[in-house]
């Protein structure tokens, strides 16, 4: 989803794998974007997000819109897609989860040590 040099586009591309921060409104933007651009281009997304994003009010609504614009702007003939969805695909959302839950830590590493880490060469 980085948006290109700064001119406002986005670069080509095949599918969208991200990460997106969980904090502001970053999920709510990347899952319409995903969305806008599934719908549009036919191109695929995945997305390393929490449990606890698909409950969130901002959720469906932003693969909805975002499937709304997608269809939208291939009906104008904006960058068509030979893919064709309707708005619902892009909503049809599946989930993969692990059998065991994940636990996450931060390594413990001293302020001196993460300067190495950090500190160009």
């Amino acid at each position: 989803m980085a948006i290109s040099g700064g001119t406002g586009t986005v670069p080509e591309h095949d599918v969208v794998v991200t990460n997106p921060p969980y904090s502001e409104d970053h999920v709510a933007r990347a899952l319409k974007f995903c969305a806008t651009n599934l719908a549009a281009h036919g191109r695929p997304w995945l997305m390393l997000l929490p449990n606890y994003v698909y409950a969130k009010d901002y959720y469906r609504p932003a693969l909805q819109e975002g499937a709304r614009e997608g269809v939208e702007a291939r009906a104008t003939g904006a960058k068509a897609s030979t893919v064709g969805y309707a708005a619902a695909d892009a909503a049809n959302t599946f989930y993969l989860a692990p059998r065991k839950r994940y636990y996450y830590w931060t390594p413990k590493v001293s302020p001196a040590r993460l300067l190495l880490l950090i500190r160009p060469v």
